[in-house]
Parts: structure tokens; C-alpha cells; sequence
């Protein structure tokens, strides 16, 4: 069991440094709008697009939060 510390230490870390780095740095996923799931002809900024979850009628706050962590991928910190 002691010798697997090491690897199972290196994973936990670098799942939660990725978790992190989702939170502080994180880009909203490509599926943002059809989980915010807006009302018709609301906008937030016509410019940037989507901008904060105000004008979403999604109630899941999980579902939204997710949709704003999607860079860097945990996919490649694991590989």
C-alpha cells in the first residue's frame, strides 16, 4: 500500500490544481447558452455575449457553474 502513496498523492494534486485553475482562469463551455437557457430577445452584452447568469431562467446553480469551467480541461492535466 506504501508504495502506491506517491502516485495516488500526484493525482490528487493535480486534479485539484486543475480544479483551481478552472475557477480562477475558467472559459465558459460551448454549450453555455442552451444551459442558461435565456428568454426570448433578452441580452446581456451585445458585444461579448453572454456575460453573468442574470438574464438565464436555469435554476440548477450546478448546471451554470459547470458551464463556466471548461478551460483547461482536466483531460489533459490526467494524461
Amino acid at each position: 500500500m506504501l508504495k502506491f502513496r506517491p502516485v495516488i498523492l500526484s493525482l490528487s494534486l493535480t486534479g485539484a490544481v486543475s480544479q483551481v485553475a478552472k475557477v480562477l482562469a475558467g472559459r465558459p463551455r460551448p454549450d453555455l447558452i442552451a444551459r442558461c437557457m435565456p428568454l426570448v430577445g433578452a441580452t446581456n452584452s451585445p458585444v461579448f455575449g453572454l456575460v453573468t447568469s442574470v438574464i438565464c431562467t436555469q435554476k440548477s446553480r450546478f448546471v451554470m457553474r459547470d458551464g463556466f469551467r471548461s478551460f483547461p480541461s482536466a483531460h489533459s492535466s490526467r494524461k
